[in-house]
């Protein structure tokens, strides 16, 4: 039983680490037993528990990102699109665009701000501009969908809605 045991935790942390590195949530409706085992063998592995769950709060975020027109249909992402790849980190937040033909990523993120319902973002500048000029893009979380604007340093809205879907 015991062999089954450990067979079965490596199998399911394998699992969470490729739905970690991919972005996507290996999570069904009740996991609490998932969450348990992995949250459990986890800790046992790192010896001190530094190591445990992205909370679900991460979960929503991270991953790679097609930012399209609010109306678009959300199966068929634009080729040419504006990509971004969102991390954890202890700290928080890091993010940057990415290269739609080979998803290198182009420019770092300036700032990753998320709370749980409302997603900002602003890219960097160049170096002849100000930071402070550079609007954000505010996304809130709305029926698991994430939809908004860029905004200005005056609170103003520019441009169309907007949306983040999952890049495939």
């Amino acid at each position: 039983m015991n062999r089954f045991v450990a067979l079965l935790r490596v199998a399911l942390i394998g699992a969470m680490f490729v739905g970690i590195w991919s972005g996507q949530l290996l999570r069904s409706q009740g996991s609490d037993i998932l969450d348990l085992i992995t949250s459990e063998t986890l800790r046992h592995i790192s010896g001190n528990g530094s190591i445990g769950k992205v909370d679900s709060q991460k979960q929503a975020i991270i991953g790679k990102w097609c930012l399209v027109d609010f109306a678009a249909d959300e199966t068929k992402i634009p080729e040419h699109g504006m990509y971004l790849a969102l991390y954890a980190e202890d700290a928080g937040y890091r993010g940057a665009v990415l290269n739609w033909a080979t998803g290198e990523e182009t420019m770092p993120l300036k700032a990753v701000q998320f709370d749980g319902l409302t997603l900002r973002l602003q890219l960097t500048t160049r170096s002849d501009k100000s930071q402070v000029e550079m609007p954000w893009l505010v996304m809130t979380l709305n029926n698991g969908r994430f939809e908004g604007y860029y905004i200005n340093s005056a609170n103003d809205t520019r441009g169309p809605k907007l949306k983040l879907v999952r890049a495939r």
